[in-house]
């Protein structure tokens, strides 16, 4: 059952709008966003073999963005300082879209303007390089679990709005 709706504001397209934020689609889809591309490749072995995760890898925060507008993401790891858009800028526009995705920001700078400022942009996690596989993979497990409870607690909302056992 896939649960969907359409915007007032675009009757005559009635563009189908999937709730990607509230419904789990495995395997999730990963959005890996570094300027670095040796950076890049590190994460994607890291998540090699893990089957509940479909990766896709950016240089650039703009057509990373755009994969994510068209497509969605359950999860994205954002490198905070990139030469084309800062990461922060990044995080707010990902927020912006209203798909519900989890945003993990990575950097190997120790600022606290830039972890304040990613804090209030509601980021899910910080990680700092250089990123250990274990660290990595936990703060990966812990917006799963996020994205699940949100699930859990969407269908059972359905469940008692429409009254189905």
């Amino acid at each position: 059952m896939e649960w969907c709706f359409y915007r007032n504001d675009e009757k005559k397209k009635r563009k189908k709008e999937s709730l990607t934020m509230l419904k789990i689609e495995y395997p999730l889809s990963v959005i890996l966003i570094d300027d670095d591309k040796d950076t890049l490749i590190l994460l994607e072995n890291f998540l090699k073999g893990e089957i509940d995760y479909k990766i896709f890898s950016f240089t650039s925060p703009k057509k990373a963005l755009e994969h994510i507008e068209h497509h969605g993401a359950q999860i994205a790891i954002v490198d905070i300082n990139m030469s084309e858009m800062p990461g922060q800028e990044v995080l707010e526009k990902i927020h912006k879209m209203g798909h519900g995705t989890e945003v993990i920001i990575i950097t190997a700078e120790d600022n606290l303007i830039n972890f304040t400022s990613c804090y209030r942009k509601k980021a899910s996690s910080f990680i700092f390089k250089p990123i250990k596989k274990e660290i990595f993979l936990k703060e990966i497990n812990y917006c799963h679990d996020i994205i699940k409870k949100w699930n859990t607690v969407f269908m059972d909302m359905i469940k008692r709005r429409h009254q189905i056992k």
